[in-house]
């Protein structure tokens, strides 16, 4: 599994989709991955890193990109997690409404574009104060409950198959 928060929610979703990078594109993976994904998590996650630069007038993302994504349309072309959709692999995107540092619009646009392009996408949004976003940094808290039962949900299912699988 790849998981992440804010930035890292950017990182799990870009490594979830390193199998899809062109050739020779900084962090693809030639072959076979060594540790497959199997499922990708982003809590508050910057999903749309062009749509994340309209909205910060650059900002953070204008540093870590170098530039604009009309001038380095190649960079964001390998770096955005929204020109890899869909995974091949379910992922599950976890926003609170009320994030004041990343809006919860990124997620909503990645949601959208991979459930067009056929992916398996679920977007739990967050109400209230446990929606903020550092909300997510403490596990014990209500932002992680939707996350928490997912995960358990899943891991219950595998059990399942590995069950049948057996028998």
């Amino acid at each position: 599994m790849s998981l992440g928060h804010s930035a890292g929610g950017h990182l799990a979703l870009w490594a979830a989709g390193r199998t899809k990078l062109p050739t020779g594109a900084p962090g693809a993976i030639a072959g076979r991955a060594r540790v497959p994904i199997a499922r990708v998590v982003s809590l508050a996650g910057v999903c749309d890193l062009a749509g994340a630069y309209k909205q910060w007038h650059g900002g953070a993302v204008r540093m870590l990109m170098g530039g604009s994504p009309d001038r380095l349309r190649e960079r964001y072309e390998v770096a955005d997690p929204l020109r890899r959709v869909p995974l091949r692999m379910p992922v599950l995107l976890v926003h609170g409404v009320l994030d004041e540092t990343v809006s919860i619009g990124l997620s909503r646009s990645y949601a959208a574009a991979a459930r067009e392009a056929g992916g398996a996408v679920e977007l739990i949004e967050i109400d209230g104060e446990a929606g903020r976003h550092r909300a997510f940094v403490d596990p014990r808290g209500d932002a992680w409950k939707p996350v928490a039962a997912r995960l358990e949900q899943q891991a219950s299912e595998a059990k399942g198959r590995v069950a049948a699988v057996r028998s």
